[in-house]
């Protein structure tokens, strides 16, 4: 797992997040989804695909994957509760099977909870008839809905497909009868490049700021006017990760402090991204090391000391 896929799972992982996320993507931005009561669920999907017993089979077989953060929620509604499987996929780059990545995901989300009656079923003595004991699901049982959304926090426009039927190569399927029968499944996907200021205003924690920033890391003119909000000035330790990582910003965040000045760390990666060319330029014209020493020095202000850091790092 590279270092963006690790810190935006760790972010998403995040009760406030997970729940911030789905609200605004399902309610508006509504204080619906409450992250104190989203349970807990294992990220990894492990099934036995020819049931836990089967003893006609030596060895069997299981397929097993990893989601990023996955939750049971409990929804309140007009007096009324829903229960579901909510989870998150993290996307640091566009993901051109996305469709398929998340049917088989949910698939085995829901397979696991038909597993669990079976098991159920069994304990209580209730798979007496052959029907029962291969489906493991009876007459009555009930699963949960699972919704899976994915977050992109890549910094260039979205371009793959958010539907199988965009996967598929329709104009080769001329019959309309057949079409009918084939099932759609569609990525739910927040994407910043199509974000407007009112969709990051929605957002209660610093998620809106993270994919505000996404949004505009690849323009500097907007950058600059971002990083004078002050909203930029107290955010998390995660969200900051996530920014560096994703967008590839080179600033400095210090592991033991839980809120980030990102203002001033995005300033002073502006200034040693300056200090760093400055160097570098002046020793391909053969300047000598004490003229760049006391040139850097009077530009940006620097003691002694720390234009030779500066000197020390870019000869490494």
């Amino acid at each position: 797992m590279g270092r963006a896929d690790k810190s935006t799972r760790d972010y998403v992982n995040d009760a406030d997040v997970f729940a911030d996320a789905f609200n605004y993507l399902m309610y508006n931005g509504d204080s619906v989804v409450d992250a104190k009561i989203l349970k807990p669920l294992d990220t990894s999907l492990l099934l036995n695909i020819f049931g836990l017993e089967d003893e006609k089979k030596q060895k069997n077989e299981f397929v097993q994957r990893y989601r990023d953060a996955v939750r049971q929620a409990t929804i309140k509604v007009d007096d009324h509760f829903a229960y579901m499987i909510l989870g998150i996929e993290s996307q640091t780059d566009i993901h051109y099977g996305m469709p398929i990545r998340n049917i088989v995901y949910d698939g085995l989300q829901y397979a696991i909870q038909a597993e669990e009656l079976r098991v159920k079923h069994k304990i209580a003595g209730e798979n007496k008839t052959p029907v029962n004991f291969v489906s493991g699901v009876q007459k009555g049982d009930k699963v949960l809905p699972v919704v899976t959304i994915v977050i992109y926090f890549g910094t260039k426009p979205w371009d793959g497909p958010l539907s199988m039927m965009e996967l598929f190569d329709l104009p080769n399927i001329p019959d309309t009868r057949a079409l009918r029968f084939i099932q759609d499944y569609k990525v739910f996907l927040i994407e910043p490049d199509k974000m407007t200021d009112a969709d990051f205003d929605k957002f209660s924690s610093d998620l809106g700021r993270v994919l505000k920033f996404m949004q505009r890391a690849s323009d500097k003119d907007r950058m600059k006017e971002l990083m004078t909000e002050d909203s930029y000035r107290r955010i998390g330790r995660k969200a900051a990760q996530v920014i560096k990582d994703c967008a590839n910003v080179n600033i400095k965040i210090d592991s033991n402090q839980e809120v980030v000045d990102m203002c001033k760390a995005w300033s002073d990666a502006q200034v040693d991204a300056e200090i760093k060319s400055a160097i570098d330029t002046a020793r391909r014209y053969k300047i000598s090391e004490d003229k760049i020493l006391a040139d850097i020095m009077k530009q940006f202000g620097l003691t002694e000391e720390q234009a030779k850091d500066y000197m020390l790092k870019e000869s490494a």
